[in-house]
């Protein structure tokens, strides 16, 4: 049994919820969150091509479990699930009891996906800056080994060879 991190609770925890169709998440989960309930649907950002011809890309956002999302325990335990549109079921164990993820499993969960998120959205952003090119250094007679020197400490090795 893993032991939760620093300032997660052991109580509190999260069942998995799936959904009927093909991108209804976000649905099932704004009709969730109308209900009083918290709930996070994972989302993983993709680098597009804004069009086959451009170079530009931008960012856009998928499940990373397709038909799923987490919704707190309290919904399997008080909440109306009838009530909710595009809800096929609740993830269950052997017993046919909701299967029940610890909070500190959803933070980790969490983290691990905004990292994934924060990769791709810079790797854009700096795609959007374009390229970057290199400073020229000026040329003066008897200065090449100075300058290999500055860039690759590489001068004097060649003078003593």
């Amino acid at each position: 049994m893993a032991i939760p991190p620093h300032g997660c609770s052991e109580l509190s925890h999260w069942v998995i919820i799936r959904c009927e169709g093909q991108a209804k998440e976000a649905e099932v989960a704004r009709q969730i969150g109308v209900m009083g309930y918290s709930c996070w649907v994972p989302q993983e950002a993709r680098s597009r091509r804004i069009h086959r011809k451009s170079k530009a890309y931008k960012v856009t956002y998928a499940p990373v479990i397709a038909g799923c999302l987490f919704a707190a325990s309290e919904l399997a335990r008080d909440g109306n699930l009838a009530s909710v549109r595009y809800l096929h079921s609740l993830e269950r164990d052997t017993a046919l009891q909701p299967l029940l993820i610890p909070d500190w499993q959803i933070v980790q969960f969490k983290d691990m996906v905004d990292a994934h998120n924060l990769v791709i959205e810079r790797r854009v952003k700096r795609q959007a800056a374009g390229k970057v090119k290199a400073r020229w250094k000026p040329m003066e007679a008897g200065t090449l080994a100075e300058i290999l020197n500055e860039m690759f400490g590489a001068g004097q090795e060649s003078e003593a060879a």
